[in-house]
């Protein structure tokens, strides 16, 4: 069943057949409106309004060829369906040269059927509405990950756009160029931008430096949601990274604060995102980081762990908990 109700026009003149199409799409919370003849068809294609328009071919008073290109003509982003109980190789070329979207061969079952009209209208969804850019903070290669890695595997498949920040480059942590790297392959396996400052390793300051770093990728990328390290962090470098973040990013509506294995007991999380559908994605996100290996902090079962216990807080199996700043009207990560 679809998440969101459309407006779905068909045009059918077979009566039973029509019935039975209504039902499904009804079943399945769409608004229908039924057509009997071809001009029928075109004439309320015309008029606009549809999500979706679907038609057979074989339409008296005019062919559906003509409505579906009477429809796509005034609303070229409308979905097409062309339905006919002729399997001809040349009423499929047509079709394409008609604009339509989905071809479909009489008798169609229910599970065809929808399984079409979703993926019309998903794309018809994904296209109309701009991807949000998601943009995470860390100081060290391998905070994000850690901290939001499964969240920003949700967004990614929401289709978000994912840059990730990283403001120093691990060099107290291990060899700087070995870290860089890995953080790169995270990164092309995350679907992310990764963008690097060169702020010294465990001597970040809440400074013209770091504030002028933020504030720059900030301006470049216009994010709608921020991740970033919690102030309530043992480690000096995650704590001014929180600072310098809520002093660049202020403008930033939602702001959100991951848990880092330095944070304290007295890091408070409101937030918690379902990751369980991406907990194994999280864990080959951090198998990158082979130079971190024997941080009993990065062992998959530990991730695992930290997952579940705080699932317990929410009803999922596996979550990452966040403190909230600032939240404007943000859904899930994955919606």
């Amino acid at each position: 069943m679809t998440t969101t109700a459309a407006r779905i026009l068909l045009v059918e003149d077979d009566p039973s057949y029509s019935r039975l199409v209504q039902y499904w799409l009804r079943a399945a919370g769409h608004e229908v409106r039924l057509a009997s003849t071809g001009p029928e068809g075109a004439a309320l294609a015309r008029q606009g309004g549809w999500d979706l328009v679907l038609s057979d071919v074989d339409m008296p008073g005019c062919s559906g060829f003509v409505v579906l290109g009477e429809s796509k003509r005034a609303h070229p982003k409308v979905s097409a369906i062309l339905m006919t109980a002729h399997e001809e190789v040349s009423l499929a070329s047509t079709a394409v040269d008609w604009g339509v979207d989905a071809y479909m061969v009489k008798p169609i079952s229910r599970p065809k059927l929808m399984e079409r009209v979703e993926q019309l209208l998903t794309r018809q969804r994904l296209e109309a509405t701009p991807a949000r850019v998601i943009l995470a903070i860390g100081a060290h290669p391998d905070d994000i990950e850690i901290g939001c890695g499964g969240t920003l595997l949700a967004h990614r498949a929401a289709g978000d756009e994912i840059v990730l920040l990283t403001l120093s480059r691990g060099a107290c942590g291990g060899q700087r160029d070995v870290r860089v790297e890995e953080a790169r392959q995270a990164a092309s396996k995350l679907g992310g931008t990764l963008v690097f400052g060169d702020l010294p390793d465990t001597s970040i300051q809440v400074d013209r430096s770091s504030i002028a770093l933020i504030e720059d990728v900030v301006r470049r990328c216009k994010p709608s949601v921020i991740y970033t390290h919690s102030q309530n962090d043992l480690h000096q470098d995650h704590r001014a990274v929180h600072e310098a973040t809520l002093i660049a990013a202020r403008q930033v509506p939602t702001m959100l604060c991951y848990q880092a294995p330095s944070t304290n007991i007295e890091f408070c999380p409101r937030r918690f995102e379902d990751v369980g559908a991406h907990l194994q994605g999280k864990l080959e996100l951090l198998a990158c980081y082979r130079s971190q290996e024997a941080r009993s902090y990065l062992a998959p079962d530990m991730i695992q762990a930290t997952a579940r216990y705080w699932g317990r807080f929410a009803g999922f199996s596996s979550v990452e908990p966040f403190e909230v700043l600032r939240a404007a009207g943000m859904a899930s990560a994955a919606s």
